[in-house]
């Protein structure tokens, strides 16, 4: 996991992949994506979309 032109992380990169490790969903695939706070001193929070997810945004979008 690497930040490209992201806000300053105040969880290590260890720290992030073990909370990866420790919250992912047992179905696959998903996306998951770093939910800033805005608060600096403040967790990031991980965000996983499931694969239904993607579908109906997509399908809302007409993109099916």
């Amino acid at each position: 996991m690497e930040y490209i032109d992201g806000p300053t992380s105040a969880m290590s990169q260890d720290e992030l992949e073990q909370e990866l490790l420790r919250t992912m969903p047992l179905s696959f695939p998903c996306l998951v994506y770093v939910a800033y706070s805005g608060n600096p001193n403040a967790p990031e929070r991980l965000v996983f979309t499931s694969h239904k997810q993607v579908a109906e945004w997509a399908a809302a979008m007409g993109l099916t």
